[in-house]
């Protein structure tokens, strides 16, 4: 639902309302912000990096370069 409505906000801002673009761009970094706080809950139960990584389709070192020096 989340994506959906997404989408449907770019074809307004592209269709509409330059101005909002700026609105999905926060969206961005607030989507950011909770994969990363997903990451450091992970990693703080005990997930490997390699659990991790094969769980969004990347390798084990994908995601320590994506991630680690957040952390």
């Amino acid at each position: 639902m989340v994506a959906r409505l997404m989408a449907n906000g770019g074809r307004r801002v592209a269709n509409e309302d330059p101005d909002d673009l700026r609105q999905l761009l926060q969206l961005r970094a607030v989507l950011d912000d909770a994969i990363l706080a997903a990451v450091r809950g992970l990693r703080r139960g005990g997930a490997t990096w390699e659990e991790i990584g094969s769980s969004i389709g990347v390798t084990r070192q994908a995601a320590i370069m994506r991630w680690a020096k957040k952390m």
